[in-house]
């Protein structure tokens, strides 16, 4: 026999039935560029560094109170399930494990929102320096008014592809000018393409619409892997599309967004159906592989600025 363990002394717990389709609440819970604008309780803004929505994926950002206290929060996500769960570990400063279930009730959605800490006094001593049942209370309140507002926006935005795709969702410490050089100029992007370990040889890139990009990517273990693309976007210094035509075939949207001095980059690659996007996962581990370009990227920009 199974016994549970009561956890009641040590959680905070809130559950909401939002009038928001189950797509919806998802996309406004998962994607960096929603997120930010709701997380957190009344006043507070957000700055999101990295959002790696994968098991083991980071989750960094900056909270900003009302009183101009900037707070920083590292978290780990641990289970994704789409459209069902999403849970992960807060490891810096307050320690804690937050669940959030999602549950499809017609065209409303119903939130079960759990914040595990690991013992009722660590609960006790984090209450008496913050009320965070009424702060988690607020943010479920926002999140709530931000679908009211935004959900046709939220639903029209992005069809629901999130089952054959990689997403990636990052804040570059450069200048949006820099970012863009790098990106769009074969003799930058040839020294950062690729995950670890990886070199490039580009034989042909034209940032134009219909335009061709070839190149070869070399393994760490000698393997060459021939890549070519067709970009069928291009808007300077705010969007990238390009269809990856050779195997494995996918389109990549590569967005950039203008934050003071910085870069906010959301990546995504989608694929033609999920059994695609699980295979090309099993066979290149393609979500750590993006993961890792785009840390090759920022080391780059460290090391360019003056380009």
């Amino acid at each position: 026999m199974t016994t549970s363990v009561n956890t009641a002394d040590r959680e905070i717990i809130v559950s909401r039935l939002l009038n928001s389709s189950i797509t919806s609440v998802w996309e406004a819970w998962t994607t960096a560029n929603h997120i930010k604008n709701w997380w957190g309780p009344n006043g507070f803004t957000n700055t999101i560094t990295k959002m790696d929505l994968v098991p083991g994926g980071q989750w960094n950002l900056i909270m900003h109170g009302p009183d101009g206290t900037d707070y920083d929060n590292e978290s780990i996500f641990t289970e994704i399930e789409k459209h069902k769960k999403i849970a992960y570990n807060h490891i810096s400063g307050h320690e804690f494990t937050a669940t959030i279930q999602f549950e499809e009730r017609g065209n409303q959605t119903y939130i079960h929102w759990q914040m595990l800490f690991d013992s009722k006094e660590e609960l006790a001593r984090i209450m008496g320096l913050f009320d965070i049942s009424e702060g988690l209370k607020q943010n479920v309140n926002r999140l709530e008014d931000y679908l009211k507002i935004n959900q046709l926006k939220i639903i029209t935005m992005k069809d629901d592809t999130s089952d054959r795709e990689i997403a990636l969702s990052r804040l570059l410490n450069a200048p949006i000018e820099l970012v863009w050089e790098v990106w769009t100029n074969p003799e930058h992007i040839k020294n950062w393409w690729g995950p670890n370990g990886f070199t490039n040889t580009i034989s042909k890139m034209e940032v134009q619409p219909e335009g061709e990009w070839n190149l070869i990517m070399h393994g760490p273990d000698g393997t060459d892997y021939k890549n070519k693309s067709i970009f069928k976007e291009v808007i300077q210094h705010q969007k990238l599309v390009y269809d990856h035509i050779s195997v494995p075939k996918f389109t990549s949207t590569i967005t950039f967004e203008r934050v003071g001095n910085q870069t906010q980059l959301d990546w995504v690659m989608l694929f033609e159906t999920k059994e695609q996007l699980i295979q090309v996962v099993k066979t290149f581990n393609a979500a750590e592989g993006l993961k890792q370009n785009v840390e090759k990227l920022q080391a780059y920009l460290d090391n360019h600025k003056d380009v």
